[in-house]
């Protein structure tokens, strides 16, 4: 079976969602994906890795505040400085966060 390989820049925001509670940023250790929930996403079966689940790591509560990993350019809006997840461009390493600034005016 072939692994699912791709190269993703995402930006993702809560403007206008108003309510955000206690929303949180996951990510799959296996394929990177990132989904935002309200607790621990299903486990369900991971395309990158056969025969496995997703494995969820616990990025950060949405917020605010932009950050962008400087590798593969994946922007989340967190209360504070996500914590390390696997970059797809770091060979399995983590992400290299850095706070953005945006002037929306």
């Amino acid at each position: 079976m072939k692994k699912l390989l791709f190269s993703v820049c995402v930006i993702i925001t809560v403007s206008a969602l108003g309510y955000v509670g206690n929303l949180r940023w996951f990510q799959c250790k296996y394929c990177a994906i990132i989904v935002r929930k309200s607790s621990y996403p299903v486990r369900t079966e991971c395309p990158n890795k056969e025969g496995e689940r997703h494995y969820w790591k616990n990025l950060g509560e949405v917020g605010e505040i932009y950050y962008k990993c400087d590798s593969c350019g994946t922007v989340l809006q967190t209360k504070s400085k996500p914590l390390s997840g696997i970059c797809i461009k770091q060979n399995g390493n983590y992400h290299k966060w850095k706070r953005e600034y945006r002037d929306f005016n």
